[in-house]
């Protein structure tokens, strides 16, 4: 969904806002200036953060094969 050409995602607004800064974020946004860029459209940062839970998931399917689960 991220790469999709014609219309990719580029804001994750997580449930557990420690995923993406959102109450960080969220400051920036009320302080955001007409014209300004919205902090929440960052695809860098999207993808980063998927990247670090695939490897986090990654790591742990591999712990839990090794249990025999």
């Amino acid at each position: 969904m991220v790469k999709q050409p014609n219309q990719p995602l580029t804001v994750h607004v997580a449930a557990h806002t420690i995923f993406n800064g959102l109450m960080e974020v969220r400051d920036k946004l009320a302080a955001r200036k007409p014209g300004e860029p919205n902090p929440l459209v960052d695809p860098d940062a999207l993808l980063k953060m998927l990247a670090t839970q695939r490897s986090g998931a990654e790591q742990r399917l591999e712990i839990e094969r090794k249990a025999g689960r």
